[in-house]
């Protein structure tokens, strides 16, 4: 039970805080006053809503962003990715009680980071600080009354549209001929991963990660099952037994794991390790029939556990794919003639690609999907995104959206052989250009 007491010409209110001490706060003007404030904060005090003013005093933002840390679940990766940008937050910030952080200091600081660092890295870092502060008021007790940043957007100042990455739309030629370049340098196992790249849409590590097991033609027959399924064996012994139905007349294969580097629980160096995709993007992908051929060829040609292994046969994670297999691929080298083992012709480079990164293949085959009027629905699966909302609720890819997207595909290859010069034919696969166009036509 609170109470007021005269101090002088004015009144304080006095009530009990939640650790059993007693709070004070002064100035009233009248009894009435102090009275009413008491009585609301020992309400917010059973409430859980109470804020102490002297909290955010006595934390300083790195202590607040080591404890907010050690809350949150993430992988072992994003969790030192995470600290990272927390110590480059704790430059500016570590040393400022969590009550001083002003709205002013905010936004000066706001303006030199966007002015400073590139745009992505940024926009990380702000948001990042964003979370943490709306988590120290949403904190019981809370620790800030409300959050400094500034929550409504308002116009002020010089209007700068956000700067959009621009990805140049890359045609299926481009495709075939970054194919064809990579097969000189990488064999059969190289041709087919850059169409394997383009025409599925896979991310750099989900392409290096794809195992035999989840590939046609050994999928959905192969298919292991996944032991980490949190909804238990009943409900991943179903989704093998639908598979296996759904595909049994249609080639598919199964983005399961990426491969990648990962950083183990309580830091210490990375080390090769399979993971879920990103944002958990696990998904079945129909196939083309050409590509399904061309993926039935390479795991003939191979014994590896890997659909694309490196030359040396390893995991294609430990070698340095953008110098050695990508750059020559898509910007050209001149022909090595020095070593008997490393004989290889000069490699002419695909126009319009000098610049490109392995992704831009993942962003061709959305816009040659959203081209082709398909299902957003279907692509937006396909790409491994979910749509927002009842349309994600409502909405469900059928077989025949997915036969519809393998078509497609297909189509675009054909025409993509119909206009290729004759030294971008896969000509090594069947024996001659024409047979190899007519086989992969499926």
């Amino acid at each position: 039970m609170g109470w007021s007491e005269k101090r002088g010409s004015t009144w304080r209110a006095r009530f009990k805080l939640p650790d059993g001490t007693y709070g004070s706060e002064p100035g009233f003007l009248t009894k009435a006053q102090a009275d009413a404030h008491w009585q609301a904060q020992e309400t917010d005090i059973r409430r859980g809503d109470f804020f102490d003013p002297t909290a955010g005093e006595s934390m300083t933002f790195a202590e607040w962003a080591a404890r907010w840390l050690e809350t949150i679940d993430l992988a072992p990766d994003s969790e030192y990715n995470y600290s990272k940008r927390v110590r480059r937050l704790n430059l500016r910030w570590g040393d400022v009680p969590m009550s001083r952080i002003s709205t002013h200091d905010y936004l000066v600081w706001e303006k030199a980071t966007r002015q400073e660092l590139s745009t992505n890295y940024s926009s990380v870092l702000l948001s990042l600080f964003r979370m943490i502060v709306a988590d120290a008021v949403d904190h019981r007790p809370p620790l800030l009354k409300q959050s400094p940043v500034p929550t409504v957007n308002r116009r002020r100042g010089r209007f700068e549209p956000l700067a959009q990455e621009a990805v140049p739309t890359v045609t299926p030629e481009q495709v075939l001929r970054t194919a064809e370049n990579a097969r000189v340098i990488w064999g059969l196992t190289g041709y087919v991963a850059e169409l394997t790249r383009a025409y599925c849409g896979l991310r750099q590590g989900e392409l290096i990660g794809l195992r035999r097991e989840w590939c046609y033609p050994n999928w959905p027959a192969s298919d292991p099952g996944w032991p980490g399924n949190p909804r238990g064996k009943t409900a991943d012994r179903q989704r093998v037994k639908d598979a296996r139905a759904r595909y049994a007349d249609m080639p598919a294969l199964r983005v399961q794991w990426q491969h990648q580097y990962v950083r183990p629980p309580g830091g210490g160096p990375r080390a090769p390790k399979l993971v879920l995709p990103k944002y958990g993007s696990v998904r079945d992908l129909a196939l083309p029939p050409f590509l399904a051929k061309l993926l039935a060829a390479v795991l003939d040609s191979h014994d590896s556990e890997w659909v694309f292994p490196s030359l040396e046969g390893g995991p294609l994670l430990l070698t340095d794919h953008s110098t050695y297999l990508w750059k020559p691929a898509v910007q050209g080298s001149e022909a090595r003639t020095k070593r008997s083992d490393f004989h290889r012709p000069a490699i002419e480079p695909v126009e319009g690609l000098e610049d490109a990164v392995p992704h831009w293949f993942r962003h061709a085959m959305k816009r040659w999907l959203d081209e082709d009027g398909l299902p957003r629905v279907a692509v937006e699966t396909r790409m491994g995104h979910r749509l927002q909302g009842v349309e994600d609720v409502y909405s469900a890819v059928t077989p025949g959206m997915e036969r519809r997207i393998a078509s497609a595909l297909q189509v675009r290859w054909e025409k993509a052989l119909e206009s290729a010069s004759p030294n971008f034919l896969p000509v090594d696969l069947v024996g001659t250009a024409s047979t190899q166009v007519t086989s992969l036509r499926g």
